[in-house]
């Protein structure tokens, strides 16, 4: 619903008044507010935004919350932030100290290499405009990206690898003017 309103409202069809209240009724009504990966939020000229989240997170100031932007009262009494970060260095320690943390393990390696050969390697072979034939991808040569290229415990920076696999692959095929180019996960090429 916030979404057609917004969308309204670039067409001029409706005002941002009501897209604004729109969205206060949803955050009190749904009770939560998912707010992604805060280890990466930052203080600049603008602003910082762990003071305005600790002014939101605590429950003497939040009943009467005012988003200083906006100047727009909020009861943020009743709703549940739910946050997610990849590490807790970054956050500020007063924040920190408003949150209950848990932590969850990452994927284990061979769950890694299921995923990488099940959904990652298909896809961007895709995106690179290759076929299954011009690449292999074997399941020793995913767990060696795994261990010497990524330390994480997500999929992205795998991905990434892959992804740069893929495009080298479909660089050389094309500068080779070859259909068909051999190449393990190593970028090494096959006997």
């Amino acid at each position: 619903a916030l979404e057609i309103l917004a969308q309204e409202e670039a067409q001029g069809l409706v005002d941002m008044d009501k897209v604004v209240k729109k969205a206060i009724e949803m955050v009190e009504q749904s009770g939560i507010v998912f707010l992604d990966e805060i280890d990466k939020i930052g203080r600049d000229f603008k602003g910082d935004p762990a003071a305005a989240l600790l002014e939101v997170l605590d429950p003497e100031q939040n009943t009467n919350f005012v988003d200083h932007y906006l100047d727009v009262p909020f009861d943020l009494s009743r709703v549940m932030f739910i946050a997610t970060a990849n590490t807790v260095d970054p956050i500020p320690g007063p924040l920190l100290d408003r949150l209950e943390v848990i932590f969850l393990s990452g994927y284990t390696d061979d769950e890694k290499v299921k995923i990488a050969s099940k959904y990652l390697v298909p896809k961007e072979i895709k995106e690179a405009g290759l076929d299954d034939s011009l690449l292999d991808f074997t399941p020793e040569g995913i767990f060696k990206i795994i261990r010497d290229y990524t330390r994480e415990a997500g999929l992205r920076n795998l991905q990434r690898q892959i992804a740069s696999i893929c495009r080298k692959t479909a660089r050389n095929a094309l500068k080779n003017n070859r259909k068909s180019i051999n190449q393990n996960a190593h970028g090494g090429k096959r006997p």
